[in-house]
């Protein structure tokens, strides 16, 4: 069984909310240049190479 404790690293205090730090900070994780864009890329990027060197496997 395992307990889980919903702790941060540093004491964070929010005064205000800042709508334009939050949509930087949604952009760079979600957006088109992001980095969850950057790993779907990189995982399909196999199923369309050039070359017949690379086998692509389906783990059905």
């Amino acid at each position: 069984m395992w307990i889980y404790e919903k702790k941060i690293q540093y004491p964070v205090r929010v005064d205000t909310c800042n709508p334009a730090l939050a949509q930087m900070i949604l952009e760079q994780f979600g957006g088109g240049d992001g980095e969850l864009g950057a790993a779907v890329r990189y995982l399909t990027q196999r199923y369309v190479m050039p070359t017949d060197h690379v086998v692509v496997s389906s783990f059905y």
